[in-house]
């Protein structure tokens, strides 16, 4: 299974859902750790997080965006249910900074 649209790169400074990663306050990335472990974890298999869900990707295997990953966190798709109504902008952001900094080949990050 392919989350597609967290591949598509964000312009940097471009608002994906409220948020971007020039205009979001410094990212909390235990935080966002903590909030992946219980928010993500069951379905994505990320090491660093020591999650092995097997219902999504694993997260270090495909190159991601801060923005992209705000936007699939917030609008879902593609089997991934959306999360944005129940997590607040800022959760998100917290996330999806985590994401990028735990994933070895975040080589399309936008900030």
């Amino acid at each position: 299974m392919r989350y597609g649209r967290l591949l598509v790169p964000a312009l940097a400074g471009v608002a994906v859902g409220g948020v971007s990663a020039a205009s979001s306050p410094s990212p909390n990335l235990k935080q966002g750790k903590i909030l992946f472990v219980a928010a993500c974890g069951g379905c994505h298999t990320l090491k660093a997080a020591g999650t092995h869900g097997t219902k999504g990707p694993n997260l270090a295997e495909e190159p991601k965006s801060f923005g992209g990953i705000v936007e699939q966190i917030t609008f879902g798709g593609e089997g991934m249910p959306a999360l944005g109504q129940g997590l607040s902008r800022l959760q998100v952001a917290n996330i999806a900074a985590y994401v990028v900094k735990a994933t070895p080949t975040s080589g399309a990050r936008d900030d």
